[in-house]
Formats: C-alpha cells, sequence, structure tokens
C-alpha cells in the first residue's frame, strides 16, 4: 500500500518562534511538497519552506556586537529551507537545507564592509585634522626664513655690477690702469 500527500501553502502567518539563541517573529510561511508512505514503513518526501517578512532576533547579546548583529539581521528578511524525509516510519531520517547561512555571511561581509567605510573615514578626518595643524606650524615658521631664491638673485646681480664695474676701469682707461700699466 502506497500513501501519497502533496501539499501546498501560499501564506501562513507564524506566531513569534523562540529558537535556541534567536526569535524569530512577524513571519509569513509558504511551503509545498509531498511525502510518500510505502507499506505504512518506508518514508520518501520533500519540502520547500519559504519564509517572507522575517524579523529575526539574537537573544542575549548586549553592546556594540548586539547593535552589528541586529543591524546584519535587519538586512535579512527572508529566506528558504529545503526538507528531506526517508528512512522508516519508526527511524526517520531527516535532511534540512537553507540558505540562511549564506545569507549571513553576505549581510555579515556587507556589515565589515560599512563598519570599515565608516573607521576609514573617521581615520581620514583625524589624519587631515592632524595635518593641516601641522602644516599650518610649519608655514608659520618657514615665514621667518628669508626667501632664498630672493637673496641669491640678488647676490647675482650684485656681483654682476661689481664685474662690470671692475672691467670698466681696467679697459676703460681709468686711472687704474695708468697705475698698473697692463
Amino acid at each position: 500500500v502506497v500513501d501519497r500527500l502533496a501539499f501546498s501553502v501560499k501564506k501562513l502567518s507564524l506566531e513569534a518562534m523562540a529558537l535556541s539563541s534567536m526569535t524569530l517573529s512577524n513571519t509569513a510561511l509558504a511551503f509545498n511538497g509531498d511525502f510518500v508512505i510505502n507499506d505504512a514503513k518506508a518514508l520518501n518526501g520533500k519540502a520547500h519552506l519559504g519564509f517572507r517578512d522575517a524579523d529575526i532576533k539574537m537573544n542575549n547579546l548586549k553592546g556594540k556586537t548586539a547593535e552589528m548583529v541586529s543591524d546584519l539581521l535587519k538586512s535579512i528578511n527572508h529566506f528558504n529551507a529545503d526538507v528531506t524525509l526517508g528512512g522508516e516510519l519508526e527511524d526517520p531520517k531527516v535532511s534540512v537545507k537553507t540558505d540562511l547561512d549564506k545569507k549571513l555571511s553576505s549581510a555579515f561581509s556587507a556589515g565589515l564592509k560599512k563598519q570599515a567605510a565608516r573607521y576609514e573615514k573617521e581615520l581620514k578626518g583625524l589624519l587631515d585634522t592632524e595635518m593641516k595643524d601641522r602644516l599650518g606650524a610649519f608655514k608659520g615658521e618657514a615665514a621667518n626664513i628669508a626667501d632664498i631664491n630672493t637673496l641669491a638673485g640678488g647676490q647675482s646681480s650684485a656681483l654682476g655690477d661689481l664685474g662690470s664695474s671692475a672691467s670698466g676701469l681696467i679697459s676703460g682707461g681709468g686711472s687704474l690702469k695708468k697705475l698698473l700699466r697692463f
């Protein structure tokens, strides 16, 4: 004798479910599947469950970790589970696969990137402020040092004038030439 049960539900509102370390509330459940019982002994079946509008909260967390986990869980409002049933009526074998672990991993990764970006922005702001303060002090000290290019240009001009004057004295038939008799 083969008994078959096929079922499908589009939306079933669930009451809050307290699991070992988390609570699942305000959830709509949709599911479908079928089960077969052979000779009132052997079991075979599959079911697909879709959890929607889920509000997932972790219990007994406090501090910064609680805030981060709470933000992470807010981003996950739906997930799926596939249940496989086998074995015998007196010794059933149940397997459950869910995509919740992948969703948690993605949300955790996004949360860490968000946190890293926030810290990077804070650090950049602190470094920018510190550098502005230090550069401001350096510019104040640098203003007290004479402009080297202006000094070098002035010295070069003075040396050029001196060279012209000396050349004029020697070649121009001045009194120095008469004295030295070149």
